[in-house]
């Protein structure tokens, strides 16, 4: 059915499309834009480079010059291109120049915690000023100052608006006018939107169909379908078992890519870090954690349980193993201060309380889900370490490292009755680091 809907609504954008101007491009015939573009129907004529580009184009014709080798700033318009644009009265839009006419840029800077606003009304009514557009992983170059921005970037606070406004932003020019309004130079390659994950979509849709308005006089119907969205829209109806679904891609999904193996070590990844990249990647947190661990452990127990799919079952306890039977997290030794307790990460011998309730109580579950009593004896030493290292009064440290328990002689009796002088932190409220 999805796939019938994605056709009849491509034939509907193609349709549409099919008496919109000419749009003249440069850029690779993989580009993911261009593609895109070529996918909604809208009519193109692409050249390899940037002379051929301005000098098929006819006057006052719209021109995209897009970034190809982003990271890398490698377009360049030499002055005779640049002229006889300007000379054309050529609508021209160009992104992450390296060169422009006897104007070299300098080297890209990454963006860190900016954001690009819309400053103008040059996009209205789709856009109004402080709507904000993110842009993963970005690499951008300086424009000049003096230029007239259309979007700037900038440390703001908001998702779809800067709430609090630009008068107090240090800002960049991100979107900016070159000699005349025709021409517009974009410090990013806003045409990275697609690989980069641009978010919010929508709004991305809108800047664009915006600037190809602009670019053509015409109206373009262009969408597509972003890399990683929600499976269902706000308005959709769910399926009668949506939560089985959600529930085995959750199983599928950590079989797949988050379970790992060393000899007889089965472990679980943290995840992935929350950056994306300008190719729209998120890295690997390879991280052992005992409660990522634990929990992951819980999950494959009740899928064992709730299928009787025994590798789910067989995974569960190989996953519990490592965790109360390995040093790399269980401190075993009778004669430490830390008995009993379990590392936050492999070998790293520091213990949250909140951390180490997730993974007893991930055990616990498991336990009652594969109606064993293998890990009982670990479940009461945990608890019994974290009780002793509570404040009479219920209180206990957020953290405590190893190191914490040798100071000055003492031992894990300090955290029990003498050592609360420190500023303390309620167990419900703790949070890890």
């Amino acid at each position: 059915m999805r796939e019938m809907v994605s056709f009849q609504s491509k034939r509907r954008k193609l349709k549409k499309n099919a008496g919109y101007t000419m749009l003249a491009i440069c850029c690779a015939e993989e580009n993911r834009f261009f593609q895109t573009l070529v996918e909604n129907g809208i009519k193109i004529r692409r050249r390899g480079t940037v002379s051929d580009s301005i000098s098929d184009a006819q006057p006052g014709e719209g021109v995209l010059l897009l970034a190809d080798g982003y990271p890398v700033p490698t377009l360049e318009i030499d002055e005779s291109s640049l002229t006889e644009a300007l000379q054309k009265n050529l609508r021209l839009y160009i992104e992450y120049p390296k060169r422009l006419g006897t104007m070299a840029l300098e080297a890209p800077r990454a963006m860190m915690w900016e954001r690009c606003v819309v400053t103008s009304p040059y996009f209205a009514p789709s856009l109004n000023p402080d709507t904000i557009l993110a842009t993963h992983g970005a690499w951008f170059i300086d424009l000049p100052s003096s230029w007239t921005a259309h979007i700037i970037a900038g440390k703001v606070a908001g998702y779809r608006k800067a709430v609090f406004g630009l008068s107090d932003v240090t800002t960049v020019p991100i979107l900016a006018e070159y000699q005349t309004p025709s021409v517009l130079i974009s410090a990013i390659p806003l045409s990275n939107c697609i690989i980069g994950r641009y978010a919010p979509h929508a709004v991305w849709r809108d800047l664009w169909r915006s600037l190809l308005k602009k670019l053509t006089g015409a109206e373009a119907d262009l969408d597509w379908r972003p890399t990683v969205g929600p499976r269902h829209r706000p308005d959709s109806a769910l399926p009668g078992d949506y939560q089985k679904h959600a529930f085995d891609g959750s199983v599928k999904w950590l079989r797949d890519y988050a379970i790992y193996s060393v000899a007889w070590k089965k472990g679980v990844i943290e995840g992935y870090e929350s950056r994306i990249d300008s190719a729209g990647r998120q890295r690997v947190r390879p991280n052992p954690r005992s409660d990522c661990i634990g929990e992951a452990a819980m999950l494959m127990a009740v899928h064992g349980n709730a299928s009787g799919d025994p590798e789910s079952t067989r995974l569960a306890s190989e996953i519990l193993d490592y965790i109360w039977e390995s040093t790399d997290f269980a401190h075993t030794d009778e004669t430490s201060p830390a008995y009993g307790l379990v590392n936050w990460y492999e070998r790293g011998p520091i213990f949250y309380g909140d951390d180490d309730a997730r993974v007893l109580l991930s055990t616990i579950t498991a336990r009652r889900m594969l109606m064993t009593y293998r890990w009982d004896e670990h479940i009461i030493r945990c608890l019994l370490s974290n009780l002793r290292t509570t404040g009479s009064k219920g209180f206990r440290r957020n953290r405590i490292d190893l190191e914490h328990f040798h100071e000055n002689g003492q031992n894990w009796t300090y955290f029990q009755i003498g050592g609360m002088h420190l500023t303390p932190v309620h167990p419900i409220c703790s949070v890890s680091a």
